[in-house]
């Protein structure tokens, strides 16, 4: 398994781990209801009316904010290190181009990243437990990989060794 690939395997576990933990202390210990009464098979308590979703605002818009920040880091590094290293070139050339524009690098992760938030968000309302965990991952994933971005440029500026200056 590629490193990279290994990296966002664990980062997506972990954000399945967060929106575990977040449903179990969502349940605060739930009782088992009330045995049904025994004539006619019908139970004498009330059904109870649905419970509403809860959606974490702060955590969800902290994600945000992270991945935004995270999508800038790594934008900028990319950008730098192209125009430092000529030999250099953008990894993700399917998504950016061979040699993007710093223009280029902005609107595309705002597209892929503002999607994936907007999705993240109405899966992050749904009733159905899988679905927002879906959300939480989705969101979880895009933070781990422009996150991976940023720490590979800062990584691949520091391994290359600085322009040395002759003296006359």
């Amino acid at each position: 398994m590629k490193a990279g690939l290994k990296r966002t395997f664990i980062a997506g576990v972990f954000c399945l781990g967060i929106a575990a933990a977040m449903q179990a202390q969502k349940r605060d210990g739930a009782q088992l209801p009330d045995a049904p009464a025994a004539a006619h098979g019908l139970s004498t308590v009330p059904a109870e009316a649905p419970k509403g979703v809860v959606f974490h605002k702060k955590l969800f818009w902290s994600l945000v904010t992270a991945d935004a920040g995270s999508a800038i880091a790594d934008a900028q590094t990319s950008r730098h290190n192209e125009d430092l290293y000529p030999n250099s070139y953008e990894q993700n050339s399917w998504l950016y181009g061979k040699r993007p524009s710093l223009a280029r690098y902005y609107v595309t992760d705002l597209a892929v990243d503002g999607g994936s938030a907007l999705i993240s968000y109405e899966l992050l309302h749904s009733h159905r437990r899988g679905l927002r965990t879906t959300g939480w991952s989705l969101l979880g994933a895009v933070l781990v990989a422009h996150t991976e971005g940023w720490i590979y440029n800062v990584n691949q500026l520091s391994k290359a060794a600085p322009p040395t200056k002759t003296q006359h």
